[in-house]
Formats: C-alpha cells, structure tokens, sequence
C-alpha cells in the first residue's frame, strides 16, 4: 500500500469512528456532523434494497430519528480499496450490541462506503449497512470511548502535522500502522482513560496510556497525558 493510500485509510477510518461515536451518545452537533458527508450522500440497507437517505437533509432527519437506546459498535475488521483518483471505498464488520431487559440484543453487520477526498477533507458519499449473523454475545461492553481515541488516532495518522503530541511517545509513526484501541469508559464522559497499542510494518508492538478530556461539542478528545508502557 502507497503512503497515500494508507494516510486515505486511516482517514476513511476516523470518519467510521466518528459515525458510530455519533450514534453512541447524545453528544454531537449535528449540523457539524454532516460536514462528514457529501451533500448527495446516500445511506441504504440490506445491499442497497432500502434507501434511508438520500441527501444531506433525508440523513439529518435520519440521524435525529435514531432512538436514545445505549449501544455499542465493536468493529471487528476493516479493508481500503482505492477506487482512483480522489476517492475509495471503505468496508467494515461491526458487531452491534444494545441492552435489553432480558439482556443484550446484537447483530454482526456489513458496512461498505464510499469516500472522496476533496479540499483536503475525507467525506462518506454512499454508506450501506447490511446485518449478516445474530450477536450472541451475553455481555454487553461499551465502545463510545473507544470510538472517540480512534477517530482522534486515525485522524493523526492521516495528517502528519497532528503526530507530534503521540510522536514524542511511540517514536516515528508510519502511514501503516495498524491500531488498537482499549477504553472501556461508559458513555459519554468528560474524562476518561485509553489504552493505544500500535504496531508498524516490521515492527514490535507499542502501547501507551492514554488520558483524555472530552465534551460534547468537541470533533476529537483532548490528551491531557500519554505514559508509554
């Protein structure tokens, strides 16, 4: 994979971090939220046989109709696909959770996007979600924080220029890292602790600490501290 090519997945990837970190919580404007989106955005389901939006206002409308229920969004595998110049095409497995009063309700479902990059900015121009087995998980574990350090992990990836503050502890990051993010912290939360592990190409683990500081108008969480371990 290219450089650019993997600074375009990590980029498409805190878009999908944000997406579900979105529907996590009710944090989040969501006019400020729809800069995410091209303005012909197409949101469907169940491959492309239900269409839930269609432009920017349909999925607004979308996004406020979402019920308030607690969920989770675990994803469990994620591929980049350039698709030429200026755009690509992001899949991923996610397993969802929701509790219930005899439990926890879940799905595992399918993601595939499609994602420009224009003006220096990725944006979702068609998401599909498609549930492909039942989530039998018994135990519901909560994913918001999580989702939040990965969004702000991936967006660093992209842009060398906000490295520096994650630099100065894991060292030289390359466009290939591969993420891994643990933050079990209920949803939403001011303060809250992750636990980041990056591995590069040919390269051993390395995992840091994480504080962090968040609020619900704010795109990414603020470090407040990273010790490496």
């Amino acid at each position: 994979m290219t450089d650019t090519a993997a600074r375009r997945k990590h980029a498409a990837l805190a878009l999908a971090h944000r997406w579900f970190a979105f529907l996590e919580t009710d944090w989040g404007n969501t006019p400020d939220h729809m800069t995410m989106f091209e303005p012909a955005v197409t949101l469907t389901g169940h491959h492309g046989g239900v269409t839930f939006a269609h432009s920017h206002e349909s999925l607004q409308r979308w996004f406020e109709a979402v019920p308030d229920a607690t969920s989770a969004h675990h994803m469990l595998h994620a591929v980049w696909s350039e698709a030429g110049a200026g755009s690509g095409g992001l899949s991923f497995v996610v397993a969802y959770q929701t509790p219930t009063l005899d439990g926890v309700a879940g799905a595992i479902i399918k993601y595939d996007t499609v994602i420009t990059f224009r003006d220096g900015q990725a944006r979702f121009v068609a998401l599909d979600k498609t549930p492909v087995l039942p989530d039998t998980d018994p135990v519901y574990q909560p994913s918001w924080a999580a989702h939040r350090v990965g969004g702000l992990i991936h967006s660093a990836l992209a842009n060398p220029k906000d490295q520096p503050i994650f630099v100065a502890a894991l060292g030289p990051l390359t466009s290939t890292a591969d993420v891994k993010v643990w933050a079990p912290s209920s949803a939403p939360a001011s303060s809250y602790t992750a636990y980041v592990t990056i591995r590069g190409q040919n390269a051993s683990p390395r995992t840091v600490r994480i504080a962090l500081l968040d609020n619900a108008d704010a795109t990414h969480p603020t470090v407040s501290s990273i010790d490496a371990q």
